[in-house]
Order: structure tokens, then sequence, then C-alpha cells
């Protein structure tokens, strides 16, 4: 029997996890993954000069532990149109490879789902910092787009992939099927992953603090989408 896996969206990230009886097991980690995001928001806000990723994993650090973390910057190939996700699905299937399959189908079908589901509407949102072309300051001027692919092997072990850029043009409404060319790039494609382990020893200390802080924004910031894998003969 195929595995099933459950899909969330918490702000700019795409959560996938086994799908489990209990509806509580991932709450740390969304509750910290939520938690670290908007303190970044809200320290670019402040700071606009400032690496919100950076500042997201300092947040992290503090209970999660990476074991892996790297950065690649590129271009993208002249001439040619690449999805963000594919990228992500490479790098996140070298931790598994076993799971590049589930993962890439489910992307797939987060891809196809409608720009009005509330979740994409909501990662669309968090992607670009704006719900639609009209919302911009200046025409033609886009804000940096940041979307980040996270894979939960369990509810303390996280694998995730962050894709950063700065477009001339406005993302897909659906920004997990979004595909970017050289030429449509400002300058270049950040991609920075990690693994990591949360330590329930550092985590037990603000647990209760951190729910409590991100409480009132779940609702306007979390959304789910369970999806299953397609049997195949």
């Amino acid at each position: 029997m195929e595995a099933e896996y459950s899909v969330i969206v918490v702000g700019a990230a795409v959560l996938i996890m086994p799908k489990t009886e209990e509806g509580r097991a991932y709450g740390d980690a969304v509750n910290s993954i939520l938690y670290a995001q908007l303190v970044a928001n809200k320290r670019v806000e402040k700071y606009p000069g400032i690496d919100w990723y950076d500042v997201y994993t300092e947040v992290l650090d503090n209970f999660w532990v990476r074991r892996v973390k790297g950065r690649e910057d590129s271009r993208g190939e002249p001439g040619s149109a690449e999805l963000l996700t594919d990228r992500a699905i490479d790098f996140l299937s070298n931790t598994d490879p076993g799971k590049k399959s589930a993962i890439s189908e489910l992307l797939d079908q987060c891809a196809g789902l409608s720009a009005a589901h509330p979740a994409i509407k909501l990662l669309r949102t968090h992607v670009q910092g704006m719900p639609n072309v009209q919302a911009l300051p200046v025409p033609g001027s886009f804000p940096d787009a940041r979307l980040m692919v996270m894979v939960a092997s369990s509810p303390t072990v996280l694998s995730s992939v962050y894709l950063a850029l700065n477009t001339r043009q406005p993302l897909s409404p659906n920004p997990v099927a979004e595909a970017f060319r050289a030429r449509d790039v400002e300058d270049r494609v950040t991609l920075r992953y990690a693994q990591a382990t949360l330590s329930q020893a550092l985590y037990d200390h603000v647990r209760d603090d951190i729910a409590l802080r991100v409480q009132d924004r779940l609702e306007t910031n979390v959304a789910p989408l369970t999806l299953c894998r397609e049997s195949h003969a």
C-alpha cells in the first residue's frame, strides 16, 4: 500500500508530511515554522536590507538543530523555462531518494490547483508579498519572491529547501506552478537547503510561549491541503 501524505501551507512554505491519526502530532513543527516566518517578516519590514532567510533560520536555530545546510546560486539556463519546485524536488530527494516520486506527485497536484483555492491564495500572498498585481506600490516593480518546500519524515525531522529570486514580472497565480526564465530574473535564483532535528529539550522551554504567540495567526497563515498519492497498478 502506498503511503499517504498531507500538505499544509504555512505562510510561504509548503509542508509535506505523512498522514497521521494524531492531528496535533506536527503542531510543534507548524507553530515554530510560522513563528520564525512572522519574526523574519517583521524584521525585514523594519530593516529592508537584511536577509529574510537569515533571520528565519536564526529563530529556528534556537530549537531546530541543523545537521546539514548549504546554498547554491544560479541564473538558470538561457532561453529555457524551469519550475521553481523542480529544484526543490532534486535537493529533497537527495536526502531520501525513495520519496522523490511521492514529493513530485504531490507538488504536481498542488500546481494543478486553482488559484482561487484558499491555501493557494494564502501561499501566493506570502511568496511575493502581494495578493495581486493591482497591489503594486510602483507599476512594474515586484517584491522579491520566496518559496519554501519542506518534507517532514517525522514530527521532529525536517528537510527543507528555500528558493528566492527577484523577478521582472509577477509570479503565477499559483506559485507552485511558477516557471522562470533566466531573462526574467533580476540577479540570481538562490537556493538554500537544510536538514534539521527538533530538540525537545530546547523546545520544551519555549513551546507554550510560541503557541501563545501564533495562536491568533494560525487561521490567516496556515491552510491544509490533503492530497493522496494515486495508486498505480
